[in-house]
């Protein structure tokens, strides 16, 4: 697989700290979990801070989706887009896997307009 460059994009925020309001940002991560159920994809990004939820459908454009496709876990990722809407809900990662047993929010980066794969196990 040929990984992306994503050429003069520079992390705007962490995970954990994308805010509430809606803005256009740019996050950088590993991908948590992916699920896909086919026209619809939810990958959760995660770093040191936090998760967020990155959502594509068909309204996403086309070459965007087919690369959401391609996410399996624990890829490095960096993907741009509007920050919408956040859940209200505070949750607590499983045993072991919470950095120093942080509360953890999330919020949802929905429709990238960017996505790329920068890092990958094989």
């Amino acid at each position: 697989m040929k990984l992306d460059t994503m050429k003069g994009l520079r992390r705007t925020h962490y995970c954990g700290e994308v805010p509430e309001t809606e803005q256009e940002v740019v996050v950088c991560g590993f991908a948590d979990r992916v699920r896909d159920m086919g026209n619809l994809i939810f990958i959760n990004l995660r770093d040191r801070t936090g998760l967020v939820q990155l959502a594509f459908n068909d309204e996403t454009d086309r070459a965007v989706f087919e690369k959401a496709q391609l996410v399996k876990g624990e890829y490095v990722l960096m993907a741009k887009g509007m920050v919408r809407g956040m859940r209200a809900t505070v949750f607590r990662k499983k045993p072991g896997k919470s950095p120093n047993g942080r509360f953890l929010s999330e919020r949802r980066l929905t429709f990238p307009s960017m996505c790329g794969i920068i890092g990958s196990y094989k």
